[in-house]
């Protein structure tokens, strides 16, 4: 598995508030062999009132397994732009903006930019965007 201390602070968060609010969270790890499955049975059996997903992909089979199944959910990420769904995610546009605009203020203008694929997630594609835009806004060239 991943750490991830933003999701583990999030989670940690929810199973507070809905604690709170008189409701339980059921925590799962995705199986890697048919993902779908899972929230398929679960939303199946009724004992459940809605999802919330994380590591959200382009093309997720799992919002649209719950979006044809009108199941109710939310997601801690953003999914294809032309699904409509309730959802939270960081705001990786701005602060990847906010850093290049900060390195360049500093001198650098060589700033390299890592990620994991623009295909695989709304994320990505909102940071890359932050960092196109930094360059473009003071004439530097987009490697």
């Amino acid at each position: 598995g991943q750490v991830n201390p933003i999701l583990d602070r999030f989670t940690y968060h929810l199973a507070y508030a809905a604690e709170m609010a008189g409701y339980h969270i059921l925590t799962f790890i995705q199986p890697l062999e048919e993902p779908q499955a899972v929230y398929d049975d679960l939303s199946r059996a009724g004992r459940l009132d809605a999802f919330i997903l994380a590591g959200i992909k382009y093309d997720d089979p799992r919002v649209n397994l719950l979006l044809e199944r009108k199941f109710p959910f939310a997601g801690f990420g953003r999914s294809n732009p032309e699904l409509n769904f309730p959802w939270v995610d960081v705001d990786g546009y701005g602060g990847v903006k906010k850093a290049v605009l900060y390195l360049i203020e500093r001198g650098h203008r060589r700033i390299g930019f890592v990620g994991w694929g623009e295909d695989l997630s709304a994320t990505f594609s909102e940071r890359l965007k932050g960092y196109e835009t930094a360059l473009k806004e003071v004439g530097l060239p987009i490697p």
